[in-house]
């Protein structure tokens, strides 16, 4: 099982594809059929930041915080650095009690994860990152909110 989730997404989307076309053209026996389903299913819990991709250290957060690039927008404020040894890049939010209650901070943390998930591997090179969301980010849409954060990345990313 801890293997299926070090596969990257794109890599299981286009098995799926394959998969998914070899099933319509009746090319796999039914046996093989209910297997692919069951991976399916275990793919589906995919949904989450293992701990090699989240920023846990205290030290890695003042790092960042003294030596990272800046980003600042209505929506949130990123720090950002690229890292020098070429591993899975990193996430780290921070969400203070101005945002409002527990509820709307731990929303917000969870879009923002998805958001680094998702486009984890577009990146050019591995980076640590820190985000601090804004009340701006409660009124903007999912997608706003993804594209700005992706050229936000795009743009530290560029001044390296």
């Amino acid at each position: 099982m801890a293997f299926v989730r070090e596969i990257p997404l794109p890599l299981v989307e286009k098995f799926l594809e394959i998969v998914a076309e070899k099933v319509e053209q009746s090319l796999l026996p039914q046996s093989q059929v209910a297997f692919v389903k069951l991976i399916k299913l275990t793919l589906m819990v995919r949904h989450f930041l293992l701990d090699s991709n989240r920023l846990l250290s205290n030290i890695d957060f003042i790092r960042l915080k003294i030596d990272g690039k800046r980003y600042r927008s209505e929506e949130f404020f990123l720090q950002a650095q690229t890292r020098l040894i070429h591993e899975e890049s990193r996430l780290g939010v921070i969400a203070s009690k101005r945002l409002g209650n527990a509820v709307t901070r731990n929303r917000l943390k969870r879009i923002i994860r998805e958001i680094f998930r998702r486009n984890k591997h577009d990146f050019e090179c591995s980076v640590d990152m820190i985000v601090i969301p804004r009340k701006g980010s409660l009124k903007v849409s999912f997608a706003f909110l993804e594209a700005r954060f992706l050229s936000a990345v795009r743009q530290i990313l560029s001044q390296t």
